[in-house]
């Protein structure tokens, strides 16, 4: 189980990956609520976000224990992108940076778990698509 611990001079800090998978799940899991709340969005967009949002919370289940830091960041990264994005008033210069965020988070997994950068590039795509049409819509 996790924890710390302090032997002689030495400070062992452990992990529990459970614990992290915890995490991950239930952020994505408030984006996908965020989803389904939205206004600004159509119902298949709002669909599609929500079948990412649970591909990603698949793949980042498999992350290795040593990258779970890594793979919380995507979680936390992605439910921002995807909050931020179906937002009534999306600010837009937030949405770029963090989908810039997203993609090199996401591409720090890329070794351990290939798909979490294949997920994460369709969920930047459909948030900078929704936007296109926010702004078409001005």
């Amino acid at each position: 189980p996790g924890g710390t611990s302090l032997r002689g001079d030495q400070f062992i800090v452990s992990r529990d990956l459970k614990g992290a998978n915890v995490n991950i799940k239930s952020t994505l899991e408030d984006a996908r609520r965020a989803v389904g709340a939205a206004s600004n969005i159509d119902r298949t967009e709002m669909e599609r976000l929500a079948q990412l949002l649970r591909q990603l919370n698949d793949a980042l289940q498999q992350v290795p224990q040593e990258k779970a830091d890594e793979a919380e960041a995507v979680a936390r990264l992605a439910a921002l992108l995807v909050e931020t994005g179906t937002q009534e008033d999306p600010d837009s210069a937030m949405i770029q940076a963090t989908a810039t965020d997203l993609r090199q988070a996401a591409g720090n997994l890329a070794g351990a778990v290939p798909t979490v950068l294949s997920i994460a590039a369709e969920i930047t795509m459909d948030i900078a698509r929704i936007m296109g049409k926010a702004n078409s819509e001005m």
